[in-house]
C-alpha cells in the first residue's frame, strides 16, 4: 500500500531499533502540521488524505501525549477539540484499531465527564490513574502494531 504524503520514512531497521515512544513520534511527525492550528472542518478533510493506520495513530498520540499529566491537562490543552464529537469517535476508533479495550473503557468515561457540570475529584483522580497506567501499556502495543504492519504507518526506505 503507498502511503499519502506525508509520512514519515523509516527503514527496516530503524523501525525494529527505536524505543516505542520515539517510534510512534518518528511515525506521526510529519501529520501535525498538517492539523496544527486549523479549523476542525480542516482536519477532517486532511484526516481523509491518511491511511487508516496514520489516523489511529495520530488519535492515540493526541491522547499519549496531551494526556500524560491527566484530565484537567488533557482539557486545558485541547480545550478546541473536546467538544467536539468527532474526537472521541477518534480516540475510541483508534483503541478499538490497536485492541486496547482497557484504555478504551477509560475514555468512554472520560468523554462522560465531558457533559457533567461538575466534575467529580474522586472519579477523576481514579481515571487519572488508570490512565497513567494503561499509557506505557498501549504505547508498547501501538509500537508493536507499527513494527508488525510499518508499511500502514511510515514509508520504509532501504
Amino acid at each position: 500500500m503507498s502511503l499519502p504524503c506525508p509520512a514519515a520514512e523509516l527503514t527496516l531497521a530503524e523501525i525494529r531499533a527505536l524505543e516505542p515512544e520515539e517510534l510512534c513520534r518518528r511515525c506521526v511527525a510529519p501529520v501535525i502540521p498538517k492539523f496544527r492550528g486549523r479549523p476542525l472542518h480542516n482536519r477532517l478533510e486532511e484526516a481523509d488524505t491518511l491511511s487508516t493506520g496514520q489516523r489511529m495513530l495520530f488519535a492515540f498520540w493526541l491522547l499519549y501525549t496531551y494526556g500524560s499529566a491527566g484530565w484537567f491537562a488533557l482539557c486545558e490543552r485541547l480545550a478546541h477539540v473536546i467538544a467536539s464529537d468527532h474526537f472521541w469517535a477518534s480516540l475510541l476508533a483508534a483503541c478499538d484499531y490497536f485492541r486496547l479495550p482497557e484504555l478504551r473503557a477509560v475514555i468512554v468515561e472520560f468523554e462522560a465527564l465531558r457533559s457533567e457540570p461538575e466534575q467529580n475529584s474522586l472519579r477523576v483522580k481514579a481515571l487519572d490513574a488508570a490512565l497513567a497506567r494503561l499509557r506505557p501499556v498501549a504505547l508498547r502495543e501501538v509500537a508493536e502494531r507499527v513494527r508488525c504492519e510499518p508499511d500502514e504507518f511510515v514509508h520504509v526506505v532501504c
